[in-house]
């Protein structure tokens, strides 16, 4: 039998998220990773995919994942509609250090169709209730997105992903690739320590992820390509109050 607290099904007039406790398999799904043809970029610099910063490590403190649930979570927007259900699919780590979202929409292609707009956009923004335990509260660390694009030259991919607390300021992470390009990604945004936002203090916690793909062809309106996120992992690190 399925833990409650892992294995939650929401519907409030927008898609459908299945939560699912952690597990061995690859948040892809069976589809390998070709590392031989990945860029890495963090904050806006590149690096060796074998340089991509660590999750906090073991030694951090967290609650006892047992007074810790997710208590509910939807999703709206073109890239995960509430008529396809399992658009997204969620994934809690069992330690609590990271949640993963992985699309199965998130995708943009160019040409649309001609004659096609030269600009095209796709979104989905996640909504989270999560259950902290008294006397704990959790903060965004950083953020890791994972997909692949193939821009031919002119193509312009801008990536925005944000986080924030209802109620609070937020944090907005934004990378850009330019054709020509034919590789996977992974894009690793940190949270500067000055901007850290923490949730309160115990109780039910509500905060939003938003995702979203422009991809832009007006330097090469005949070009074709596409860009396509597939995860959104956020790394969470917790904190005694």
């Amino acid at each position: 039998m399925n833990d409650p607290k892992n294995s939650v099904f929401v519907r409030s007039g927008a898609a459908v998220i299945v939560l699912i406790g952690a597990c061995a398999c690859n948040v892809d799904g069976d589809e390998p990773v070709d590392d031989e043809k990945m860029i890495v970029i963090t904050d806006q610099d590149i690096f060796d995919v074998d340089q991509i910063p660590a999750p906090p490590g073991p030694n951090m403190a967290v609650p006892n994942p047992s007074e810790v649930s997710l208590e509910s979570i939807v999703a709206n927007g073109t890239g995960c509609p509430a008529e396809d259900l399992g658009s997204v699919v969620s994934q809690l780590s069992n330690d609590l250090t990271s949640l993963t979202l992985r699309y199965n929409d998130m995708l943009l292609g160019a040409p649309a169709g001609p004659p096609g707009p030269p600009v095209n956009t796709v979104n989905c923004v996640v909504s989270a209730k999560i259950q902290v335990p008294m006397g704990w509260r959790f903060s965004l660390a950083s953020i890791e997105t994972r997909g692949e694009a193939a821009l031919e030259q002119g193509l312009h991919a801008r990536h925005l992903s944000d986080f924030f607390f209802v109620g609070s300021p937020g944090f907005d992470a934004v990378n850009e690739l330019d054709g020509d390009i034919d590789a996977r990604f992974v894009f690793v945004n940190t949270v500067p320590p000055g901007a850290l936002t923490w949730s309160a203090c115990g109780g039910s916690v509500l905060f939003a992820m938003n995702t979203s793909l422009v991809l832009n062809a007006i330097n090469n309106p005949q070009g074709e390509g596409t860009d396509r996120v597939r995860t959104n992992k956020y790394i969470i690190q917790w904190q005694k109050c």
